[in-house]
């Protein structure tokens, strides 16, 4: 009788989706291509559930399992030193490829497939290849019940519909989890305080849960997973089902009316009830999909079935988590470097043996959202530009410039940091040691440079992030997943949360006395500056009184400003990150066109294999702007002397 019960249960959830879902049948009819390797370190095909070769191997990388006759295919390609994606069509075990590459793409999902080439924005194209529309946005996710999480330039969280319209405004800090079943979780920071809301397809909140919970995680057969000392569910109404265990270190999504519990380093099944089916015990989550799953012992894989009952005996070695028997049969690694089909029973069937099959992928086989997100590449030299201002050619007065900045004597010299020059018999000054340069950092996002006192920081706006586990893939960093069982982890961040950097610091805005706004793509902008005299000074009419004032022990040495001291030279380095990185040559361009109105002679300018140089002279001295390699613009600015 649980036999068929559950085999009812297991058809209705994964057969009752929309269309845009894929199911069991569609895997057990040969439906869902599954990629394999059938020698080691060769080429990739597409075999079905039942063994069957489709498509014989001929794909350098693995693809992604084929769907609807579609797979996403990547290559490595030399000349460039990159990878790029592109689909192929399989119809009857032939394959057509798209002759479009991108530079980063995600499969088919609600029919449409988003996809980016350099330096542009996400564009979702259809099962046809066309471009139905670009996403005007930093950030955006897959298509789920027929909207996409986006992020804009200003950091907040909205929704757009399949025609790229804005269906539900940006005005969220965070997206914890895509639409599923007409409800999505989204949230908001606040003085470094989270609160989490339920909302409908129309952007309605369904259910305020302000700040209830330490974090809300997603939502699976209408239960919200939740963190308050631990893990627990609530209903669709924000009663408590299954109370928060302080004991539960994660905990997955519900399937097929179970979920798998993390506790004191096993896992155990508990129901929608909260009743434990089994206690931690198992070494890997116990995914049900039919009445019998499988489980580790001593590295071995066995099956059980939900009477806790042993079916097959650990006997199967693999570090592939095996197919579940959705189709009556499995596969799983044999102990042998060979991937075999097993039934029911354990017994190997005659079907072919494989070398390496795809790890299955449950998002293909559960009504869950796909949270993976995908960034722009658009890269706009012109909002990067003003970082440095054409005024400066205009500040040879070391301290009019310095103080123009904001920054104070104090942050160029200190009292233990003093030296002692004899001018003339009746004037001595005391100055800062090697002050005659001064560097620092208008902008940075390096630890290293946070941590280092004598340097100045602004941080970019934004906000504190989300914490959460996150799985990543070969190919641009851009391309993010959220793990399949919604476990969160302290020591990655989770997709659609907001930025942190990648020193786990939170770009919070402050309020900034120097005149820059940088913009997400600068690491660091660092400021070196040569005086042709000391910058700090005391005057006083005995050599005497100098020597005492000096030598003394407790006398309060201060310095003042020299207000004669000039700036010979300025040297200004930027280091690009992200999506700003590679495009050096653009920004050192757009530099050089910006300033070519306070050029006055350009000497030299050229631009060839994505290195851009100008050199020239201004009405104050000379400039030049050029880009090395792919990540760092310099300008070097000289200031003629005068003549004295």
């Amino acid at each position: 009788m649980k036999k068929t019960i559950a085999f009812f249960i297991l058809a209705t959830l994964l057969t009752s989706c929309g269309d845009s879902e894929i199911n069991t049948d569609a895997f057990c009819d040969g439906e869902v291509l599954i990629p394999f390797q059938k020698k080691k370190g060769k080429d990739w095909g597409f075999m079905n559930m039942k063994g069957e070769v489709i498509v014989k191997p001929e794909f350098d990388q693995q693809p992604s399992f084929g769907v609807n006759g579609i797979a996403l295919v990547q290559d490595f390609d030399l000349a460039k030193h990159k990878t790029e994606y592109h689909f192929v069509k399989i119809t009857d075990g032939k394959v057509k490829e798209s002759w479009q590459k991108w530079d980063l793409a995600g499969e088919f999902h609600d029919g449409l497939a988003p996809v980016r080439k350099e330096n542009m924005q996400v564009q979702f194209i259809n099962e046809n290849f066309k471009v139905v529309f670009t996403a005007k946005a930093e950030e955006v996710a897959y298509f789920n019940e027929g909207l996409a999480a986006f992020k804009n330039k200003a950091g907040k969280w909205g929704f757009l519909n399949k025609k790229g319209k804005v269906a539900i405004k940006a005005k969220y800090d965070f997206v914890r989890s895509g639409f599923v079943n007409g409800r999505a979780v989204v949230g908001s920071n606040k003085d470094g305080e989270r609160t989490f809301k339920i909302i409908n397809k129309s952007g309605k909140t369904v259910l305020n849960l302000k700040d209830k919970y330490d974090n809300v995680i997603s939502i699976s057969e209408d239960l919200i997973k939740v963190e308050e000392n631990g893990y627990g569910f609530i209903d669709l109404e924000g009663k408590k089902v299954i109370p928060t265990d302080s004991d539960w270190e994660a905990v997955t999504d519900f399937m097929n009316g179970y979920a798998s519990f993390y506790e004191n380093g096993e896992w155990g099944l508990v129901d929608t009830e909260g009743v434990r089916h089994f206690n931690a015990k198992f070494k890997t989550p116990v995914d049900v999909f039919s009445d019998m799953f499988w489980f580790r012992d001593d590295g071995k894989w066995g099956v059980m079935n939900l009477d806790g009952e042993e079916v097959i005996r650990p006997q199967f070695r693999s570090d592939i988590t095996p197919y579940p028997f959705f189709c009556e049969t499995s596969i799983v690694g044999d102990g042998r470097n060979d991937m075999i089909f097993i039934n029911r029973e354990g017994v190997e069937i005659g079907l072919n043996e494989y070398d390496r099959v795809a790890q299955l992928d449950y998002k293909y086989i559960t009504t869950q959202p796909w949270n993976e997100t995908f960034e722009s590449d658009l890269f706009e030299p012109s909002v990067f530009i003003d970082l440095i201002s054409t005024t400066w050619l205009d500040k040879s007065n070391a301290m009019s410039f310095l103080k123009g900045l904001g920054i104070e004597k104090e942050e160029v010299w200190n009292e233990e940091d003093q030296s002692y020059d004899y001018r003339s018999n009746s004037v001595s000054r005391y100055f800062g040691r090697g002050s005659k340069t001064f560097e620092f950092d208008l902008y940075a996002r390096n630890e290293s440079i946070l941590n280092n006192s004598e340097r100045i920081e602004i941080n970019l706006p934004g906000v504190s992030d989300e914490k959460g586990f996150r799985r990543e893939y070969e190919g641009p960093e851009a391309r993010r997943e959220i793990d399949p069982y919604g476990v969160d982890r302290e020591e990655e961040y989770t997709p659609y949360a907001n930025r942190i950097n990648r020193f786990g610091l939170a770009e919070e805005k402050v309020d900034s006395k120097y005149p820059l706004d940088a913009q997400v793509g600068i690491e660091s902008v660092n400021v070196r500056l040569y005086f042709d005299d000391y910058l700090g000074v005391s005057d006083s009419e005995d050599v005497n009184e100098d020597d005492y004032y000096f030598y003394g022990r407790t006398a309060t040495k201060e310095l003042d400003w020299n207000k004669e001291a000039k700036i010979l030279a300025m040297y200004i380095t930027i280091a690009l990150e992200g999506k700003a990185h590679g495009k050096a040559d653009l920004l050192a361009e757009a530099f050089g066109k910006k300033w070519k109105s306070e050029i006055t002679e350009v000497i030299a300018e050229s631009k060839k294999e994505k290195i851009y140089s100008i050199q020239g002279k201004t009405r104050s001295g000379t400039i030049i702007i050029r880009n090395s390699g792919k990540g760092i613009v310099t300008m070097e600015i000289n200031f003629d002397r005068e003549e004295e």
